[in-house]
């Protein structure tokens, strides 16, 4: 050990009633070294505690290695937080801001990573003893313990990197751990629109027996409203002498202003079906009708399913899809894709270009009645 070095490297105490790591760094505002302590009392077991000695020995001694200074960069302290305490701070500061549903995924998330962590008796560890090939670790644990698979798996991804990515920027790493981890290769849902047939015994069944639901199926299949922005909506939100609505960003998936118009007959029973209710009533409550209460959009999939298989409609049709019957017939009609892509309050051609496709097939009717025969 070299003391001509501007700092001392980390050790382990010896021969005291307390257990700790110390070491020196030079202390601008004294001129001189001064000594640091990080205590590990806070580890029960011995074990534990000796392999975390070890890692912390070895990653103080490289960040003094690399010129960095506990006395001049105080963020550094960051990095000798707990997981627990860190994965708390990212609660805290994103449950100040973010909307019920999002709250309600982004706990379990955290949940289930906190929960697995707790198992391998890393919530005491130090934020900074998180790294990648922990991450890479319990992402693979999604797989084979929690059977998770492609895009749902993907979404954990997601998550997990915007947790991260949070503690990134308030100093407690310095790398997300989950930010080298590729996603996995998706399996597309099968899915399609509704046939013409489907299409009228859906409509004509719910008008006798579910009328309310009718009516939220509508806002789907006329303005391409989506059942979690359905769920956040006020009948105020809808400007009926004008004959549109305005999705306020507030609302909206992609967190933007829409303004959808209303086509005339959907119109007409708007007019009367909200003239029932007061204008501050979200527009789908308990019971898929106007109400107070704000429901969960998954609630409308899982009463669409009911009555999809007591009419006999395939498990490849959702709920959702009756936007995708919607772009289908609007396309026979001669529609363009842009009116399409401002309906459904795309970005950008390409997206709904891409959306379409998924679709349907544009097939060159000479491929069926014209080819060439081969001799």
């Amino acid at each position: 050990m070299s003391w001509n070095l501007p700092y001392r490297y980390a050790q382990r105490s010896s021969g005291s009633t307390r257990d700790y790591i110390y070491f020196a760094a030079f202390d601008p505002v004294k001129g001189e070294l001064k000594r640091k302590r990080i205590y590990l009392d806070h580890i029960s077991n011995k074990k534990t505690r000796d392999r975390h000695a070890i890692r912390l020995i070895d990653h103080i001694n490289k960040k003094l290695d690399a010129g960095q200074n506990p006395f001049i960069d105080d963020t550094s302290k960051k990095q000798y937080t707990t997981i627990k305490e860190s994965l708390q701070f990212v609660l805290d500061l994103k449950n100040m801001y973010i909307r019920k549903r999002t709250k309600h995924t982004f706990d379990s998330r955290m949940n289930v990573l906190t929960d697995w962590l707790d198992k391998k008796k890393m919530m005491g560890s130090y934020i900074f003893e998180l790294n990648q090939d922990v991450a890479t670790t319990f992402m693979n644990s999604l797989i084979t313990d929690r059977k998770i698979k492609g895009r749902t798996w993907n979404n954990y991804l997601i998550d997990y990197r915007t947790f991260f990515n949070t503690l990134v920027k308030n100093n407690y790493i310095t790398k997300n751990p989950f930010h080298s981890i590729d996603k996995m290769r998706e399996q597309h849902t099968n899915k399609r629109p509704f046939t013409d047939i489907e299409t009228k015994k859906y409509f004509e069944y719910l008008k006798q027996n579910d009328y309310d639901f009718y009516v939220m199926s509508l806002f789907i299949y006329y303005m391409a409203i989506r059942p979690a922005e359905i769920c956040r909506l006020k009948i105020s939100d809808f400007f009926l002498e004008k004959g549109i609505a305005i999705i306020p960003a507030s609302s909206a998936k992609v967190r933007e202003q829409r303004i959808i118009p209303i086509a005339t007959p959907f119109l007409i029973i708007l007019k009367e079906y909200f003239s029932k209710y007061p204008s501050g009533y979200r527009i789908c409550s308990q019971k898929f009708c106007p109400g107070t209460i704000e429901i969960a959009p998954t609630r409308m999939a899982e009463h669409f399913r009911v009555i999809a298989n007591q009419l006999s409609i395939a498990k490849d049709v959702y709920f959702y899809c009756l936007k995708d019957t919607a772009a289908d017939r609007l396309l026979d009609a001669g529609f363009t894709t842009k009116t399409i892509r401002d309906l459904f309050g795309h970005s950008s051609i390409a997206i709904t270009d891409k959306y379409l496709k998924k679709i349907r097939t544009n097939i060159d009717h000479k491929l069926i009645s014209n080819f060439p025969d081969p001799c």
